[in-house]
């Protein structure tokens, strides 16, 4: 088992060391403060009061592709699997989904030399926008402020651009050198954090729409609500606090993996160890349930979680009781070894 949380609320109070930050103002954050129980326990009441009630809602939705090219969403556990109308047709390679809000889902399609995003509504299907399109299969990342408005990382002439569509027009926010790995929105949808392969992660205001600072070696990131960032470094785990432009080591969890928040229940942690997921409390430190049987864990809502499993099926685990699961009858497709799937919670 790894030292995990309740490490870390148990030992982070004997270890300090200064904060380190570049002249450039990126974050170095093998030297950083180390905060203790009672920080991080103020750190997720101030992170809970940024969701809004319709996102702690009790919805589990989940909307994936089958790696038979089946699409389909299901509202819950109890609820069944409805059949969808493949976005993705012919030669088309459907590469992300992102639940916008509870009626719209974006996507991001490339096929035949060309990227296309956009917005189709869970209701009907059929319904669906293009917001831009670019040539080369170009777009490789997207997020979504709202079902008209994306943002995307544009490869283009051997650079790699951080921008704002709305009304199919380009606005350049930035430009990264490097692939891209990842883009998500602050839950107030106000910061927008760009991670790279080489762990280098640009944070921008979309606001001002400019950069305003950047965090090395950071890899495995997840907001916790608007004003913090948790972050893996090496063995470590970090918090980038957005005010202080900081950083701060919470702890060691080993070779913990994919460590996710949902507001729920105080604050919940969830991450997995050797093909096994935990949920932890960060109101306490303590390990609120365990699954020998999963290797990866999204939350459904503050009590279920959607899990990928050892015989890499997926499906619902209810962890705040009595721990039943719930399979899919099928197996995800995959892009670049990621399930092809949305829930409120993945896009964070």
């Amino acid at each position: 088992m790894i030292l995990g949380l309740a490490y870390l609320f148990l030992n982070s109070k004997n270890l300090k060391t200064k904060v380190e930050q570049s002249p450039l103002g990126q974050i170095n954050s093998d030297t950083s403060q180390e905060i203790g129980d009672s920080q991080l326990k103020n750190v997720c009441q101030k992170a809970v009061a940024d969701y809004s009630d319709d996102a702690i809602s009790k919805d589990a939705l989940v909307v994936w592709e089958n790696n038979d090219k089946g699409f389909y969403y299901r509202k819950g556990p109890k609820a069944m699997s409805v059949t969808l109308n493949n976005i993705a047709v012919g030669s088309q390679q459907l590469e992300k989904l992102i639940l916008v809000d509870k009626d719209n889902v974006g996507y991001l399609l490339n096929s035949s030399g060309k990227s296309i995003v956009g917005v189709f509504n869970l209701n009907n299907n059929s319904d669906k926008q293009v917001i831009f399109e670019a040539d080369n299969q170009s777009i490789k990342n997207i997020a979504f402020i709202d079902k008209n408005t994306a943002i995307i990382t544009l490869e283009q002439d051997g650079k790699t651009l951080v921008s704002v569509i709305k009304d199919k027009n380009k606005t350049v926010l930035g430009e990264i050198s490097g692939l891209v790995l990842k883009l998500s929105l602050s839950p107030r949808k106000d910061y927008l954090y760009v991670n790279q392969e080489n762990g280098n992660t640009a944070i921008f205001n979309l606001q001002t729409r400019k950069e305003i600072d950047k965090i090395n070696k950071a890899d495995e990131l997840t907001w916790l609500g608007n004003g913090f960032i948790l972050y893996r470094d090496g063995n470590s785990i970090f918090l980038y606090d957005m005010e202080k432009k900081t950083s701060s080591k919470i702890g060691n969890f080993g070779q913990a993996q994919g460590i996710a928040f949902h507001p729920g229940q105080g604050g919940l942690f969830g991450f997995s160890k050797n093909g096994e997921v935990q949920v932890v409390s960060c109101q306490n430190g303590k390990t609120i349930n365990s699954n020998s049987e999963g290797l990866s864990i999204v939350f459904a809502n503050d009590e279920t979680a959607f899990v990928r499993f050892k015989n890499k099926e997926s499906g619902y685990w209810e962890f705040s009781g009595k721990s039943w699961i719930v399979k899919l009858s099928d197996k995800l497709s995959l892009f670049r070894d990621q399930p092809v799937m949305a829930t409120p919670w993945n896009k964070y």
